[in-house]
């Protein structure tokens, strides 16, 4: 499948690396107080699972949705989950799916392993 548009930024202030063509459509922030990354999917769900999927696994995980106004879709990782691992050195990809949303095929790129090494300190 080919790689959805886009490119990843990182945001320094906000430990966060972000993918998109202006808005993001999916980032992974650092929350270093709890040592977790999250997975952030904006947009509107039909369905409760984010489905990750890199070179060397698969997995799905429940949806949570923030409790801001912006009501986004995520999921909440351990800074030391090995799937943060396999996004940030897949073999050139990985996607996520979230019912009712388009899947996204993105590049892995540094911005995803460099939020990654923040939140692990």
């Amino acid at each position: 499948m080919p790689l959805t548009p886009g490119s990843w930024t990182y945001d320094e202030q906000r430990l966060q690396a972000s993918f998109g063509t202006g808005a993001a459509s999916f980032a992974l922030r650092c929350d270093r107080q709890n040592r977790q990354v999250q997975l952030l999917r904006p947009g509107v769900t039909t369905g409760n699972v984010m489905r990750v999927q890199t070179t060397e696994t698969t997995r799905g995980f429940p949806l949570s949705i923030t409790p801001d106004s912006s009501a986004t879709p995520y999921v909440n990782l351990s800074a030391l989950d090995p799937l943060l691992d396999g996004i940030a050195f897949s073999r050139g990809r990985f996607s996520v799916e979230v019912p009712g949303l388009p899947t996204m095929i993105m590049p892995a790129w540094p911005e995803p392993a460099r939020v990654v090494e923040e939140c692990r300190g």
